[in-house]
């Protein structure tokens, strides 16, 4: 009796300390949790300071084309209208789908406020939103509360393109993205597979890749039943089906632009494009090599398990066409691993957004799947060796962080910086009673004082030479008609330009040797000679600007 006794207070002793120990593994995880919300409060006030800076300074080369869109949709200029191009100027040269420099257009009208701020606007309430989805999906399918919030400052990095917050398509985009797969896995919303059809179509107007969550999406629906797959494919088809026919009929050479002088961004298969994948690849697992690792193993241990055995039903609509032991929210990130890895061997051709695609369309899905492979492999362990596990935890937490931070810098504006623009804007104030060929780097000084700027970062396409090719196809002057009078407009324009170099009506030109695809050093000397040549900083890429005034009037007439 006595010897019973003491067995049970000793056992009631025991799962005291037990649950005191469960509960202190609760409080030790503020020990990781507070350095990380502490970083994420470091990297928000950097990034809106940098945002702050960037208003007048562009942080990318083409951000001056979304300035320039959303400026002629608020002067109710139609772009993609048959009769801009019969116009003597040509209109904005924009190879991004509109919706996004629509929706900004659309601020416009509701907030007064500068439209280069606007623009950055919509871009960090992107990436906000969008880091608090990835936030809540990881939160969903792990234990700890450390998971989400380095889930949180991690999404946000997931947005780097040269630098953080820009006026470019992509944040955006990237959010439309993860509000898709937050609404497939909503299964007790019965409106959620139409709304992810619009989604998709919408994407598709935004930036032409994020198009590859329509495979992620068919992928995950046919595991959910084969209804709801065919009829994900039946609101994208008649959703794709309405849109092109309302943007043929409105902006009639809008596929002219999206399809055919898109070309002209060089998306090749070759050797070299090849290694360039490849070297991509290899500068995301120096961040996220961990995670892949984790991953690899979560795989292993899913095998083990018996949960990757695969059935397939074919017969019955209302059941899944295969059936794995992964949970519904899980599975949908193997379905974006897999669609998105396969998929950069494409869109990681593209050499000119370096890492952007593997940011935007890999990553997510490596963090993801890496936490809950975290927490699923290690977290079932015994409780005393919690404490390891937390430990271990906190030191993965911190290296992805400054892994993150050291491979996706912020490329802020030192003094001297700031000091190399400021003079360049003092020349061209000086300039400002005349008229002046602008570059790229300097289109945000022409924006704010309503100044021409024909180079916003896209016209490249134009040259002459991409003419001569659509001339010797029949099949493209057959299907793209549109393109030929876009060239001969864009070659009218660059004979125009160059005549009034020769002739010295401008008061100032500012030129990037190498960039421009209208003007050279040959041209410009016998009118023009170089005041000075000026280092500006766009984001992580330095652009020697040359600034050339006339010979018999330096200095505006000093």
């Amino acid at each position: 009796m006595l010897f019973g006794t003491g067995r049970r207070l000793m056992a009631e002793k025991g799962m005291g300390r037990k649950m005191l120990f469960g509960k202190n593994i609760k409080y030790w995880q503020w020990i990781v949790i507070i350095p990380i919300i502490l970083y994420t409060g470091i990297l928000l006030y950097q990034m809106i300071s940098n945002m702050i800076i960037g208003l007048d300074y562009p942080n990318e080369l083409r951000e001056g084309v979304n300035i320039e869109f959303t400026l002629a949709l608020l002067e109710g200029k139609n772009p993609y209208g048959k009769q801009w191009i019969h116009e003597q100027i040509p209109g904005p040269c924009y190879l991004y789908p509109f919706l996004y420099c629509s929706v900004v257009a659309a601020m416009a009208k509701v907030f007064p406020f500068d439209i280069i701020f606007l623009h950055y606007s919509l871009t960090f309430l992107s990436m906000i939103v969008s880091g608090g989805i990835i936030s809540f999906l990881v939160k969903e399918q792990t234990k700890t509360k450390i998971a989400p919030v380095l889930a949180f400052p991690l999404a946000l990095m997931f947005h780097w393109r040269y630098g953080y917050v820009g006026a470019v398509p992509d944040s955006f985009g990237f959010l439309l993205f993860t509000l898709a797969i937050f609404f497939a896995t909503r299964e007790g919303r019965r409106n959620r597979v139409p709304v992810n059809g619009v989604i998709t179509v919408l994407l598709f107007y935004v930036k032409q890749y994020y198009i590859l969550i329509a495979g992620i999406l068919i992928l995950y629906y046919l595991k959910e039943s084969k209804r709801k797959a065919v009829q994900y494919i039946f609101f994208c088809a008649l959703c794709t089906l309405l849109s092109a026919f309302v943007v043929t009929l409105c902006f009639p050479t809008y596929w002219t632009y999206a399809f055919y002088l898109l070309k002209g961004t060089e998306v090749y298969f070759s050797k070299k494009q090849f290694l360039y994948v490849l070297e991509q690849f290899a500068y995301i697992m120096t961040i996220y090599g961990i995670f892949f690792i984790l991953i690899l193993y979560r795989i292993y241990k899913l095998g083990r398990e018996g949960k990757l055995s695969c059935q397939w039903k074919i017969k019955n609509l209302e059941e899944p066409l295969l059936s794995l032991g992964i949970e519904n929210k899980e599975w949908i990130q193997w379905c974006h691993f897999f669609v998105s890895g396969f998929g950069l061997f494409y869109f990681g051709l593209n050499d000119g957004a370096y890492l952007t695609y593997y940011l935007q369309l890999f990553a997510p899905c490596l963090v993801i799947l890496g936490l809950i492979a975290w927490e699923e492999i290690f977290l079932v362990k015994a409780e005393r060796k919690k404490i390891v596990f937390l430990g271990v935890y906190g030191m993965i937490a911190m290296l992805s962080l400054f892994l993150s931070h050291r491979r996706l810098p912020f490329h802020k504006l030192n003094k001297e910086d700031i000091e190399a623009w400021t003079q360049a804007y003092r020349y061209l104030d000086s300039y400002s009673n005349e008229e002046i060929y602008h570059s790229p780097t300097t289109a945000f000084f022409a924006f704010k004082n309503h100044q021409y700027v024909y180079d916003t970062g896209h016209v490249n396409i134009t040259r002459e030479s991409n003419y001569e090719i659509w001339k010797d196809s029949k099949t493209d002057r057959f299907l793209f008609p549109y393109a030929g009078k876009i060239y001969e407009q864009h070659h009218k324009h660059h004979e125009r330009m160059r005549k009034k170099v020769q002739e010295g009506e401008y008061g100032l030109i500012t030129f990037v040797q190498g960039l421009d695809i209208v003007l050279d050093e040959s041209l410009l000397e016998e009118r023009y000679e170089k005041i000075d040549t000026i280092s500006l900083y766009l984001g992580n890429m330095a652009y020697d600007t040359q600034f050339w005034a006339l010979k018999d009037n330096r200095a505006g007439g000093k």
